[in-house]
């Protein structure tokens, strides 16, 4: 079961994540969750997110980097989403539960 939440005004990003992340969630459903590697993975872009969280907002001059930034952002919130409670950004809760 996936639940989601929004508690803020749309933006192009919220959108686009609105769409991304259960996508992402689904494919960890299929596979009976996210392995260590994924959380360790999603760890990553946490990092990255901060040091170039701008290039979500205002597109990056270099070609698929703003593709690459958000892919990884959609698949961490994703991971993070199986932690009890789930996890809460961008005016989104995203929470799964495997039955």
């Amino acid at each position: 079961m996936i639940l989601m939440s929004q508690s803020s005004n749309d933006t192009l990003l919220k959108s686009m994540l609105s769409l991304a992340v259960p996508l992402h969630i689904l494919r960890f459903v299929e596979r009976g969750g996210p392995s260590n590697a994924d959380f360790q993975t999603a760890q990553s872009w946490s990092d990255i997110c901060a040091s170039r969280g701008d290039n979500l907002l205002f597109p990056s001059k270099k070609r698929g980097e703003t593709a690459e930034l958000f892919n990884g952002l959609a698949h961490a919130i994703a991971v993070l989403s199986f932690l009890p409670g789930g996890v809460e950004t961008f005016g989104f809760h995203f929470e799964t539960i495997l039955d």
